[in-house]
Parts: structure tokens; C-alpha cells; sequence
């Protein structure tokens, strides 16, 4: 299966495929990131600047992609109870909807979307995979954390560089962490962000 991610770093590109193989039960192929990818960082290339998706987009369909995941952070906006962003989903989808209607020489590829929004960034999923708690109402209060400390909080102070930049070492003990399966999942499942976007793996 060949997957192509558009999300806002390559840290979030890594923690994403180190879910995709958790929970799909397939060989999958990571397409690269196009220049413009490279070039183009984080959520206003994606979600507010549709002529920068449209060329993310553009390269995943070039590469005949089976599935294109679009991940987003939620940078504080209004969730649902379940902890879910519905309005950043339904943006996603209005610009995948206008690129397929705006580009017909595509019509026999049929890729399947996946989108993603988490908590607030993939940060909290992964402090989720690394609590020792398993009660889903002592775990959902992750969502409370402010995002000015949750990447501290989640990897350590002495792997945060700049704010932002997480150490490679920190983030390989994190994916071996998410390769613990039924660790990991049952305590990501009480997250409602995450279930959104493990019911949407389920019909690929």
C-alpha cells in the first residue's frame, strides 16, 4: 500500500508511520515528501494556503497513492466532548473536494483520505503512549495540558531544543513505546481524536 503523509514536520511523518504499521495489517510504502514539502512547513501550508496543499496533493497523486493522510495540529481551536476538531476535518475536506473537482486528468485514481487532527499535536498522543496510567478518565486529562508544556512534559526538558525541535533519541523511545501494541493502543483509544482516526483506517 503506498501511503503518502502531508503533515507539518517530519517528526509528525515519523510518529505517523510508526502508527500506520501498528494498525494496518499490510506492507506499506511511504511515498517522500516533494521539494515543496520540504520547503513549506507547517499548518498554514496545509490547512489556510490551499495552492501549497493543492501541490502536496499533486505529488501524491503523481505517485499513484492508495491513501493520502493529511495531518493537521488543532493549535487550540473548539473540539467537540469526544476531544475531536470537526472544523479543522471539514476544512480538510472542502480542499480535497475542490483539488478533485479542479483536476480531472485524476479521475481514474481513487485514493482513500485520511485525516487527522490531534489533541491539540501528536505531543499528546504520544505522552499518552508513555503514561503508566490505563484509567480512560485519569488519560483523557491530558487534554488539559497547556501546548506551552506538553512537548516537556511528554519527552523531557533536556530533549526539547529551541521549544520545538525534539531529540532523535527521544523520539525513537517513543516509537518503540508505540510498537508495545496493546500497551499503547488501549490507552490511545481513549482518546477521541485517535479513535476518529483509527475508524477511518478501517475501511482501507
Amino acid at each position: 500500500m503506498k501511503i503518502h503523509i502531508i503533515a507539518e514536520g517530519p517528526t509528525d511523518r515519523e510518529i505517523l508511520k510508526c502508527l500506520l504499521i501498528l494498525l494496518i495489517d499490510t506492507e506499506i510504502l511511504e511515498i517522500r515528501e516533494s521539494k515543496s514539502q520540504q520547503k513549506n512547513r507547517g499548518v498554514r501550508s496545509i490547512l489556510l494556503e490551499y495552492n501549497k496543499l493543492e501541490k502536496f496533493l499533486h505529488h501524491g497523486y503523481s505517485q499513484m497513492a492508495d491513501v493520502i493522510l493529511i495531518c493537521v495540529d488543532n493549535d487550540n481551536d473548539d473540539k467537540n466532548i469526544q476531544g475531536i476538531s470537526i472544523t479543522r476535518k471539514n476544512i480538510l475536506e472542502q480542499h480535497v473536494s475542490r483539488f478533485i473537482g479542479e483536476n480531472l486528468q485524476y479521475s481514474y485514481l481513487d485514493p482513500k483520505f485520511v485525516y487527522v487532527v490531534p489533541v491539540e499535536t501528536l505531543d499528546y498522543w504520544m505522552k499518552c503512549v508513555k503514561s503508566r496510567e490505563f484509567d480512560c478518565q485519569i488519560i483523557r486529562q491530558i487534554e488539559n495540558i497547556s501546548k506551552n508544556d506538553i512537548k516537556e512534559l511528554t519527552y523531557g526538558v533536556d530533549n526539547v531544543h529551541y521549544g520545538w525541535i525534539i531529540s532523535y533519541e527521544a523520539i525513537e523511545t517513543v516509537k518503540r513505546e508505540i510498537e508495545q501494541k496493546g500497551v499503547s493502543l488501549s490507552k490511545l483509544r481513549c482518546l477521541g481524536s485517535f479513535q476518529d482516526f483509527e475508524s477511518q483506517l478501517r475501511v482501507l
